[in-house]
């Protein structure tokens, strides 16, 4: 992709407001953003895209209070997202709940020593709607970090 089509690339990112796209593009020719709004919801995006990586190899941030990094949190709400699993329909989508808590939290049990199997569907979505309440919190919490470090570095 040369400069010849940057002017175009760039106009139809901004109008179709996708954000990374324009992210990416002002970045890859080095120029500045006309549209500051977009431009850091890109910058958002591609950084909670880099967070959320195939094998969530490395913590990169934790957030005081909580017990795991939020690399996997944000694969949690990812993988959440990516199966069509619907948090807030306790009863809705067992199987596939019972199978992230599985393979991906590493639970065989829950709390009262229930094994994952035997557990109701009930219990399934309860564990599921409060580890994604978490989730979205701890997301929350790291964007808010990320925004003030960035803050503190252009600040210095």
């Amino acid at each position: 992709m040369g400069w010849e089509n940057f002017d175009s690339e760039i106009a139809e990112a901004q109008f179709s407001q996708d954000a990374k796209r324009y992210f990416e593009l002002c970045n890859q020719y080095g120029v500045s953003s006309t549209d500051n709004n977009l431009y850091e919801q890109g910058r958002l995006d591609s950084l909670r895209d880099s967070l959320v990586s195939a094998e969530f190899e490395s913590p990169f941030l934790t957030i005081e209070g909580f017990s795991k990094p939020t690399s996997y949190y944000q694969g949690f709400l990812y993988l959440v997202a990516k199966k069509g699993i619907r948090p807030n329909s306790i009863e809705k989508d067992s199987s596939e709940k019972r199978n992230l808590l599985e393979s991906y939290c590493g639970y065989s049990h829950l709390k009262g020593g229930v094994s994952i199997k035997q557990a109701s569907k009930r219990q399934i979505g309860d564990v599921v709607f409060h580890l994604h309440k978490t989730a979205t919190n701890v997301a929350k919490l790291a964007e808010e970090s990320l925004k003030q470090e960035r803050a503190n570095i252009l600040s210095a």
